[in-house]
């Protein structure tokens, strides 16, 4: 037996099920027994594939190929005689469309092999007798029918009798089904056996490889850009690093050929889970149109890199000669990333060719052809006929200021994605079941996953990171090793170690049913079923006569290009030079890869603009742009698709690993700092409540941690009110929700509709819990959850009817009859419980006693508008904290309240007046400026005046939600060119297409609208734009400090709200490129250049020529700092030094010998250090609130779990927590006044006097934002603010008096004494409270 595979594959079977026997890990041994149970058909699988490879027997079953449409005829014109071979009934209509969409091929095969083979089948031969009345004879249908996945479609009742009567060694005639929607072989009867070929191919190659390697360092590229003052770190190349990690000390290798199987299997399920992007999120949605966020190379190495390193470990672990330093070893992150960097060109190399499925629109059917962008250079002659594993492609993506552009994808192929999924025929599901050969070679778990034992503690001392947690480094302890390489910021670890020590479980019935209903569709977030994503590709697509338009474009277009390419080439020729290449052709006229000369590449410019004429108005120039972006846009919601299915296995896949691991699936998480101080979970899986959607409300406490609720008492309410809140459906009545209503009138909603909330909860507590272990069950009610169905905020509101509705069942099963003697025996007073709240009964108590229901449920409260928040609280502005919350009146609204009001106060009912909304108060205003803005123009242009208000009715959105993504991204400093981008985003592709048609421009259109929505932005939110204008000028001291002290700058560190220090400095960074080579015969798969070279062939005997091939080259990059001297800085500078607007040298500028992002080398603003300030500075001060309030949190004995500015607490804590974010929340801001901090700190490091700078920040906010306080020095750079001295203890907050309620400024004409300098009132009411600085919702 000579395949590649099968030494590695029963080596390590057998390794792996010893092993699995050992510890009594049943599930992993039932696992690789079900691959060698049949070690016969095993055996005749590889005899076989050696045969195909020596070509003495054909890859596809002799025979002719049948149609499976005349199967599915003959079969329903049969259906009579069905009804006697099948049990008295006819064919599932399932598996007669199964046959349909599949061509078959009659062959033989063992009864015993389809039995082996397929798992249902042999459940249901064990579970069913032999009926004894059936008619076995032959039927019109005599074979068997086994599907394109290999499973028996039809036949069950007679191989049931063979297997019964002994009869498992017969041959049988089947109809051997293959997909004729594909030309490979991935749903067919050998598609194990090219996969796992290519997987042997690939470990012979990495063998040999290593084998052959030398310790060659890589070599850094684009030397003449860098003079490296910061050159990267030294590595030598992958093979090397491979061959010295997995050799002991003694000089024994551990590298074998199931530990290079095992390395070739991670290198596909990493690409296979790139699908699904960036853990946390990687789907997101903006104006109306979504985005991948692909993983990127450093990403994917990261990942391959520790994955490698894990398996390794792990075997040098089992290795019985490894030494005791052997057991400690570890490898440095640039061996791990330079190695991963070879691996992925090894895969390349091995699993890819340029052959990638795609649509052919006519017949609708898939098809292999040659893919437009070449998979590592390759040609048509370099094509393997055999399906890829892998494919390059872009994907759409936006950057941090929210461009729009195209990334590469690198995953697994369609192909290959058929053969691992796991077919289900009652699904309509097609795969080859590879996924059992993946499984058999799981890695070992990645330690920083969650888990079920504490990581170990984050230990600083001195700002050093002394003590890390399992599997963490000290440089793990900000995010973004790389960029964090020098940064200063340090922090206390102790809310880190906090919320590592609470586990966090999971609700088993919740997932359970989130885990069904999200796979039909029902959930935004985590894609839709075939057949409803194929109607909204259908509806939202181009019509027939735009369709050919668009076509029309795209020949036009390809036949200049290959007009203009002949005529290079034809030039070429005559010159003698080397004609294109195909993967010139391909870059031919792109920007920066164009190799056409310039005249021929402007004719084509020109031929690309006669392009444009058309038959729609004589020109479709101004809407071909429309078109194209709807056309494009049907690939990205593909791709979209794909992405969210991929993330919810992803999820699954965490979710029941941990299920696995403990009952609850109750895990600790760990946690790390970014470089402001903000907090992040290390969990590559993104299964956390970090990760958007309905999964982050899954998440409870431990079982340990629960608290009693009793239906109807405050903390039953809490979770009341959280349901209602998130009511997208109203049941009745009037609209209720978010921003629409206040705690009181959410308990008048509850209780107008308790019945049929209560008919909900207990029917979907039923549903869940029995379909947890009955899918059946949730088949079954499927029809009748069309009330769970697309809601804006399904987890929250499921999540809580769920908990609501077993709440209800415990308060309706009496306690036991002697508890509640005793109770009376001794006199207790008890306490019955009405819908309505508690009532006081008495002393004694006639009726039986309601029981608690113990709860672990978690209730998310977050801060409105968080960083308004902050940046008011820190200038006082009393308006605004009203608006954002800061600031509530404690008996819900302003107005009389009723007896039975009051009484449901009392009783627990949450008493939150409607919640002051910032985004609602600047939507109005909005509305308010465009109708201004429309009153104007009716006087000039009364008809576009009125066409445009049609039209924003028509297609404008109204409301907060239009105004929400763009006031948010105020605080943190973003521009307006980027807030006009995200207002434009409002109008679709279509819509534009749709104003055009109205004779309507869509840019002088949103133009308008930009202008409405600017003039109500500066209206709201003057102290934010003002705290922009701030930075700005503290920005341009720090930069301009140099030049005019003639002193080096020190880094920017900000003393942080919570103990430690944030580094604001962002110093200029370059990618360095190292070069590794590969031997191309490892890599046959790539295509390289050759040339012919002359050699003697040997003594005497003459000369010959010798066809050489060149090395494929791999690169490994690292984030390199730019240096004073380098060439690069000194070609960015050089116009500045000739201007005299910088040194001649350029050391003056660099901070402890590094560039910073500034100048020449941060041209755009918002990626430079100073557009990044306010940003910075906001996140600085939110992060220290959260850390001071969850270590104040679990002092009181509450625990949390945090997103950020959210906070997921118990229902039985809420008022504490509430009340003590709000202490915590006036004491940061009374304690800590963030703009003298940045003033101290810009200080320390110009060494500029502390009073030039603060009236240098004062002259340009004069001259930037004028305002009646500049007269007041020292009043409007926020130094001398100290809200708790003794001489502000008469001040208003505005004039830098404590926040707190005791000097509080109301809207005019709310009763009040005292005027402030907005014009405000003073109030000492004591019906204001700061419980609201974290809401519900």
């Amino acid at each position: 037996m000579t395949s590649k595979l099968l030494g590695p594959m029963i080596t390590h079977l057998s390794q792996t099920l010893a092993d699995a026997l050992v510890r009594k890990d049943t599930k992993t041994a039932k696992q690789v027994e079900k691959v060698l149970r049949n070690p016969r058909r095993l055996e005749r699988d590889l005899i076989a594939l050696e045969k195909i490879q020596k070509g003495e027997m054909a890859p596809i079953a002799e025979g002719d190929l049948i149609p499976g449409k005349e199967i599915a005829n003959t079969m329903e014109q049969n259906e009579l005689s069905n009804q006697l071979v099948n049990g008295g009934k006819g064919w599932d209509p399932e598996t007669i469309k199964h046959v349909k969409e599949n061509d078959f091929r009659q062959s033989e095969e063992k009864v015993q092999d389809l039995i082996d083979y397929d798992p249902e089948l042999k459940d249901y031969i064990k579970n069913n007798p032999v009926d004894n009345q059936t008619n076995q004879g032959p039927t019109s249908i005599e074979p068997i029918i086994l599907g394109a996945d290999g499973l028996v479609k039809d036949g069950y009742k007679r191989i049931n009798v063979m297997a019964k009567a002994g009869l498992g060694e017969t041959k049988i005639k089947v109809l051997a089904g293959e997909s004729s929607n594909y030309p490979s072989v991935a749903l067919s009867g050998n598609a194990d056996d090219v996969v796992l070929e290519r997987i042997g191919g690939f470990v012979k190659n990495l063998q040999t490889l290593v084998n052959d390697s030398t310790k060659t360092p890589m070599k850094t590229m684009n030397e003449t850009k860098s003079s490296g003052s910061f050159p990267p770190t030294e590595r030598e190349g992958a093979a090397s690093i491979l061959k010295t990690a997995t050799t002991l000390k003694n000089g024994e290798s551990v590298l074998d050929e199931p530990l290079m199987t095992g390395i070739a299997v991670d290198i596909l399920k990493i690409l296979k889970d790139n699908t699904g992007g960036r853990e946390g999120g990687a789907v997101f949605e903006q104006g109306g149109q979504q985005y991948l966020a692909p993983k990127n190379a450093n990403k994917l190495q990261e990942e391959l890199g520790n994955a490698v390193e894990r398996r390794i470990l792990d075997k040098i672990k089992n290795n019985n000669n490894a030494s005791n330093e052997d057991l400690k070893r570890t490898m440095f992150g640039t061996d791990k990333s330079a190695l991963a960097s070879g691996l992925i060109t090894m895969a390349r190399g091995n699993f890819g060719q340029n052959r990638n499925p795609i649509v052919d629109k006519n017949t609708g059917q898939t098809v292999y052809k040659v893919n437009d962008i070449p998979l590592m250079n390759q040609t048509q002659d370099n094509i393997i006929q055999r399906p890829s594993l892998i494919v390059e492609k872009k994907a759409w993506t936006k950057d941090g200021k929210g461009v729009t552009k195209r990334e590469l994808l690198l995953t697994t192929s369609d192909f290959y994605n058929d053969w691992y999924r796991v077919p289900s025929i009652k699904k309509g599901i097609k795969g080859n079941y590879g996924k059992r050969w993946i499984d058999i070679f799981e890695g070992p778990i990645d330690p920083s996953l969650p888990a079920i034992r504490p990581h170990g503690k984050w230990k600083v001392v001195d700002g050093k990171v002394v003590e890390t947690p399992i599997s963490q480094s000290p440089e793990d302890f900000l995010a973004g090793r790389q960029k964090s390489k020098y940064s200063l910021s340090t922090y206390d670890p102790e809310v880190l170690n906090i919320l590592n020590k609470t586990a966090i479980g999971i609700d088993k019935e919740l997932y359970s049913g989130w885990k069904f209903f999200s796979n039909e569709g029902f959930f935004r977030d985590t894609g839709m079923t075939n057949r409803q994503f194929n109607q909204i590709l259908e509806e939202s697509g181009l019509e027939d006569q735009e369709l050919g338009l668009v076509m029309n474009y795209f020949k036009d277009i390809a036949s200049a290009k290959a007009r203009h390419i002949a005529l290079e080439d034809k030039e070429r020729l005559a010159e003698g030079l080397p004609l294109l290449t195909r993967l010139e052709k391909v870059n031919a006229f792109k920007p920066k890869v164009n190799k056409v000369r310039k005249d021929i590449t402007d004719a084509y410019k020109e031929a690309s603009v006669d392009a444009r004429a058309g038959t729609k108005g004589g020109k479709i120039d101004n809407i071909l742009d429309d078109l194209l972006d709807i056309y494009g846009g049907q690939k990205v919601k593909r791709e979209v698709q794909q992405s969210q299915r991929s993330i919810r296995k992803r999820l699954i896949k965490e979710i029941e690993r941990r299920f696995n691991l403990q009952n609850d699936a109750e895990v600790h998480t760990l946690f790390k700092f970014d470089y402001r101080g903000r907090v992040y979970a290390i969990d590559p899986s993104g299964a956390n409540v970090q990760t958007g959607g309905f999964v982050r409300h899954m998440f409870r406490f431990p079982k340990e941690l629960g608290v009693d609720v009793t239906y109807g008492d405050p903390s039953f309410l809490r979770i009341v009110d959280d349901l209602v809140l998130f009511e997208d459906f109203p049941i009745a009545g009037s609209q209720i929700g978010k921003s629409k209503s206040s705690g009181l009138e959410r308990n008048a909603y509850w209780q107008k509709n308790e019945k049929e909330y209560l008919k909900r909860a207990k029917e979907i507590l039923e549903v869940f819990e029995k379909g947890k272990n009955n899918e059946e069950v949730f088949k079954a009610y499927k029809n009748k959850a069309k009330w769970l169905r697309n809601r804006g905020d399904a987890g929250p509101y499921i999540s809580a009817l769920l908990e609501i509705g077993r709440i209800k069942r415990a308060y309706d099963t009496p306690a036991p009859s002697s508890n509640q003697g005793e109770l009376f025996n001794k006199g207790t007073s008890l306490q019955s419980v009405s819908s309505k709240g508690p009532i006081q009964s008495g002393v004694m108590i006639s009726e039986p006693s309601r029981q608690s229901y113990r709860s672990t449920f978690a209730l998310e409260f977050d801060a409105p508008q968080s960083g308004s928040q902050h940046i008011s609280a820190q200038y006082g502005d009393t308006e605004t904290m009203f608006k954002t919350s800061i600031f509530t009146e404690t008996e819900g609204k302003k107005r009389l309240l009723s007896t039975e009001e009051l009484a449901d106060l009392h009783s627990g009912v949450p008493p939150e007046s409607v919640s002051p909304d910032l985004y609602a108060d600047i939507s109005v205003d909005y509305d308010g400026f465009w109708k201004s803005y429309l009153d104007e123009l009716r006087l000039t242009d009364p008809a576009k005046a009125e066409a445009f208000d049609k039209a924003t009715k028509s297609y404008m959105k109204s409301g907060r939600a239009v105004t929400k993504p763009i006031v948010m991204k105020i605080p943190y400093g973003a521009g307006f060119d980027r807030l006009k981008a995200n207002l434009f985003e409002q109008l679709t592709s279509r819509n534009r297409l749709q104003l055009k048609e109205l004779g309507i421009d869509p840019k002088d259109f949103m133009d308008g609208h930009w202008s409405s929505m600017e003039s109500a932005l500066r209206k709201g939110l003057k102290t934010q734009f003002e705290f922009r204008e701030w930075n700005r000028a503290y920005g341009k001291i720090y930069e301009s400090a140099p030049m005019e002290t003639g002193v080096a700058r020190r880094p920017l560190l900000v003393k942080s709200p919570f103990g430690g220090v944030s580094d604001f400095t962002i110093y200029a960074t370059t990618v360095e490129q190292l070069r590794g080579k590969i031997n191309p015969k490892r890599v046959p798969d790539i295509k390289v250049k050759s040339s012919n070279r002359r050699e003697s062939k040997g003594k005497g005997k003459g000369m010959r020529t010798k066809k050489v091939f060149e090395d494929v080259q791999y690169y490994d990059t690292e984030i390199a700092f730019m240096g004073p001297k380098d060439v690069k800085t000194r070609q960015s500078y050089q116009k500045a030094i000739d201007d005299g607007t910088a040194p001649e040298d350029l050391g003056l500028l660099a901070v402890e010998g590094r560039m910073l992002k500034e100048g020449p080398l941060g041209v755009e603003d918002q990626r430079n250090m100073y557009g990044a300030l306010a940003p910075n500075a906001t996140h600085n001060i939110d992060a220290g609130f959260l850390q001071k309030l969850v270590v104040a949190a679990d002092k009181a004995g509450i625990p949390v779990m945090v997103v950020h500015d959210a906070f997921f607490i118990r229902p039985t804590d809420i008022d504490a927590f509430r009340q003590l974010a709000g202490s915590t929340f006036k004491d940061l801001h009374n304690g800590y006044n963030l703009r003298k901090e940045m003033i101290d700190s810009l200080h320390e490091a110009t060494g500029i006097p502390v009073t030039t700078i603060i009236k240098r920040i004062e002259a340009d906010l004069a001259d930037k934002m004028p305002d009646p306080m500049d007269k007041v020095e020292g009043f409007r750079s926020g130094y001398y603010i100290d809200r708790n001295s003794p001489a502000s203890m008469n001040l208003t907050a505005e004039q830098g008096g404590p926040i707190g309620p005791r000097d509080l400024f109301t809207p005019e004409g709310v009763v009040g004494s005292k005027k402030s300098i907005s014009g405000l009132e003073r109030r000492q009411g004591e019906d204001i409270n700061m419980d609201n600085v974290i809401r519900g919702g």
